[in-house]
C-alpha cells in the first residue's frame, strides 16, 4: 500500500476530509488512479521509495518523534518499559508502537490495496472453505496439551506483540462488517461463510466478520509499502 498521509491534489478532492491525507502535495493530478498517475513498477514501490529521506522534506513535520531514528540514545543503567533505544545504533528497534516488518512484500491485486487474486485476476478462494477442508477437525483431539499452552500463545500474541486493531471512531468498537443499513467501514472484509459449512451452519451464520489492521508509519516515514498485517484468524 502506498503511502497515504502524503496526497496529491487530485487524491484529496476524490476523498474530501481524508484524515489520512496530512500533507497535500502542489501540483494538477494526472490522469490515472484516482485521478492520478504515478506510473511506478512494483520493485520501485519496493526498493526505491524506502530510500528517499523524507526527513529531508517538509514530510518531516508531520513524522512522529518515535519513528525517526535521527536520534542519539545515551547509555542507561536500565532499559526503558517501551523498548525504545534497546538497540544503541537502531533505536526504533522493537519499540512500542510501531508497525511489525514484513518479512516478504505484499501482492495486492492493484498494486495498492485491493485483495491478491490468482494470475489471470479472478478472486481466490473462499479462505474459510480452504481453511475447513484443510484442518477438517476430525478424529480424536490431542490429550496430552493442556489450555496453558493456548494461553501462553495468547500471552505471546497479544501482549509481546499486538497488533493494531480497526475501531470505529465513534465509539471505539469493532466495526461490524456483516450488518446492514449502515456503509461498511474501509477496513472492512467480510468472509462469506457457505450454507453448508460443518461448523457455522449449526449458528446460521453466513458471514464472518473480519477486518484489516491498521497501517503504520515506517521507520522515518519513508515512503514505499506501509506495514500491514492481519489480527483475526479465520
Amino acid at each position: 500500500m502506498i503511502l497515504t498521509f502524503v496526497c496529491a491534489p487530485a487524491l484529496s478532492q476524490h476523498f474530501p476530509g481524508n484524515r489520512d491525507c496530512a500533507l497535500t502535495l502542489p501540483g494538477p493530478g494526472r490522469p490515472g488512479f484516482n485521478g492520478i498517475e504515478f506510473r511506478l513498477s512494483r520493485d520501485d514501490v519496493v526498493l526505491g521509495l524506502p530510500r528517499i529521506n523524507t526527513l529531508r522534506t517538509h514530510i518531516a513535520d508531520f513524522c512522529p518523534r518515535s519513528h525517526r531514528t535521527d536520534r542519539r540514545c545515551k547509555v542507561t543503567r536500565y532499559r526503558r518499559h517501551d523498548g525504545d533505544c534497546n538497540n544503541l545504533q537502531h533505536p526504533t528497534w522493537g519499540s512500542a508502537l510501531l508497525p511489525f516488518k514484513r518479512l516478504l512484500p505484499p501482492v495486492y491485486a492493484d498494486g495498492i490495496s485491493e485483495l491478491r487474486a490468482d494470475r489471470q485476476g479472478f478472486p481466490l478462494p473462499n479462505p474459510r472453505v480452504v481453511s475447513a477442508h484443510v484442518h477438517r477437525d476430525e478424529g480424536p483431539h490431542e490429550h496430552a496439551v493442556t489450555l496453558m499452552f493456548a494461553a501462553w500463545g495468547q500471552l505471546m500474541d497479544h501482549d509481546l506483540t499486538f497488533t493494531a486493531e480497526t475501531k470505529d471512531p465513534s465509539d471505539l468498537r469493532e466495526p461490524n462488517c456483516c450488518g446492514s443499513g449502515r456503509p461498511l467501514h474501509p477496513n472492512c472484509l467480510p468472509v462469506p461463510l457457505p450454507p453448508e459449512d460443518h461448523f457455522y451452519r449449526l449458528h446460521r451464520q453466513t458471514c464472518m466478520n473480519m477486518l484489516r489492521s491498521l497501517a503504520g508509519v515506517r521507520p522515518d516515514c519513508r515512503l514505499g509499502l506501509l506495514p500491514q498485517v492481519w489480527h483475526q484468524i479465520i
